[in-house]
């Protein structure tokens, strides 16, 4: 939608303004604009304004709301926002987020971002704040907000004076990411409406430095009662497995990364009122440019010990995952970041600095602490993981240190909290086949080439070689219904 089509409509005799692009907002949410209640003004005689227009009136509210324009009781509501924008802590806001407007203001949840100043040279005026549980966004005092070139969404950029004056935290404030870009937008079209966009780059030479990794928590995680404190009141305290997604230690996992330099570039969407919505809330492998992160060293590994690395595909990103902390999961419970979507898998043998050319791609992917456990990679395919989010991973009936019985395996994992779980197949060609047998009962058979053993035929009679299982072929990913998914680990980073 570009700036001459872009709109905010009202009813004759109304004073809200509601954007109108209801088919790219999700349902039960609206953007609206309230122009200032004191200033009588021309502008609020009509019933269209564009986004530039009611920016340059120099007063008014940007309302994003977590509810239906039809829900809304115009006149009791804004009523309401009026008496809250009186209170001195709300004093030069312009653009509020509510995450429950249908409730009494004493209960909303709000996020907002005050400016002040001509249009034509705005800058926020206090600290804005964007919690998103452990994660935040922090814009400091200072940086300037304009229209963007379209005049379909504002742009804030980077006060000169301010080096750190976009910062993303993680781990409540502890950890400190640095690399959020120079710009953040807040698109008024398309899908992403109401959302804050920017660039987070994370490490300057990852090889070296890969701390930014490890702070995001980008993780698959298996739940559990948590031993160590007792039950109480019919609840138990919840505690997890971390398995880091992708190399956190230095070292070589880094050196076939390539997006620009040695540093990832995530163009991050967040939704202060949509967390875990994947359409509003997520990091993509693509900076701002469309530039696809390739070569990510992932802690998946082949039966060998040999790194996979994973290229995301168009639309793999990271999403958040609550992480309960009892279960009875509550609104305040962190996040972790987990992958979505799909990726290419490629290993790189450190040996021969080869990496799928058929001649050495004999690969193996671990799928248990087993070796004998594995999906086999041919070296003329394509082989791909798709990982979806929101999968079951509380495991409520297994304790640390015990034995569980076969009858409590069944529906293992319940939804009190949830993972990313994969599934693998093959771009073209055939589809992939699950190797499995006990490792305390591994089978062998005759060695059949005789370069394999020895000329000597009775010593070649004695040599046995490891004989693979086939245990099952994975059904095609397109096919109907959708084959389940694997809750396939990566054990490598633990």
């Amino acid at each position: 939608m570009n700036g001459n089509l872009f709109k905010f409509i009202k009813e004759s005799g109304k004073r809200l303004f509601f954007l109108e692009q209801e088919d790219d907002l999700p349902p039960g949410y609206c953007i609206a604009f309230l122009p200032d209640r004191i200033r009588p003004d021309e502008a609020l005689l009509k019933n269209e304004l564009e986004l530039a227009e009611s920016w340059e009136m120099g007063e008014g509210l940007y309302l994003f709301l977590n509810a239906a324009e039809e829900a809304l009781i115009e006149e009791v509501f804004v009523h309401a926002v009026q008496g809250l924008m009186r209170d001195p802590a709300f004093k030069n806001t312009r653009f509020i987020w509510i995450d429950n407007p249908l409730e009494p203001p004493a209960l909303w949840m709000i996020s907002c971002l005050s400016v002040s100043g001509p249009t034509s040279d705005t800058t926020v005026s206090k600290l804005g704040f964007f919690n998103f549980q452990n994660f935040a966004l922090h814009i400091a005092k200072g940086s300037r907000m304009t229209l963007n070139d379209t005049e379909n969404g504002f742009l804030l950029t980077r006060a000169d004076d301010t080096i750190d004056g976009f910062l993303f935290t993680t781990g409540m404030g502890v950890n400190r990411i640095k690399g959020v870009g120079d710009t953040i937008e807040i698109p008024f079209s398309l899908k992403q409406a109401g959302c804050l966009q920017f660039d987070l780059t994370l490490g300057k030479n990852l090889s070296k430095e890969p701390q930014d990794i490890a702070k995001l928590d980008i993780s698959l995680r298996l739940f559990f009662q948590d031993e160590v404190y007792p039950r109480t009141n019919q609840d138990s305290f919840i505690t997890s497995q971390r398995y880091p997604f992708l190399n956190e230690e230095t070292g070589d996992g880094w050196q076939h990364f390539d997006q620009s330099g040695k540093a990832l570039t995530l163009f991050v969407t967040l939704d202060p009122l949509n967390h875990l919505n994947e359409a509003r809330t997520s990091f993509s492998f693509a900076d701002k440019t469309g530039k696809m992160a390739s070569g990510l060293p992932s802690n998946y590994r082949t039966n060998m010990g040999h790194m996979v690395h994973l290229n995301p595909q168009e639309n793999s990103c990271l999403v958040f995952a609550s992480r309960p902390l009892s279960a009875h999961p509550g609104t305040g419970d962190p996040y972790y970041l987990v992958p979505s979507g799909f990726f290419e898998m490629i290993v790189h043998h450190v040996e021969d600095d080869q990496s799928d050319s058929s001649e050495v791609y004999d690969d193996n992917l671990q799928c248990g602490l087993s070796g004998v456990e594995y999906i086999k990679l041919a070296g003329e395919q394509a082989h791909m993981m798709r990982f979806k989010p929101d999968q079951n991973a509380y495991a409520a009936n297994f304790i640390a240190g015990r034995a569980s019985a076969s009858a409590e395996l069944e529906n293992a994992f319940q939804p009190v909290a949830t993972t990313a779980w994969s599934y693998v197949h093959s771009r073209n060609g055939m589809d992939p086949v699950y190797y499995a047998q006990p490792e305390q009962a591994v089978l062998y058979n005759e060695i059949d080439t005789l370069a394999e053993a020895s000329d000597n035929d009775d010593l070649r009679d004695d040599l046995l070689e490891y004989m693979e299982v086939p245990s099952a072929v994975l059904p095609r990913a397109n096919e109907k219904p959708i084959p389940n998914l694997l809750p396939i680990l990566p054990y490598g980073g633990l």
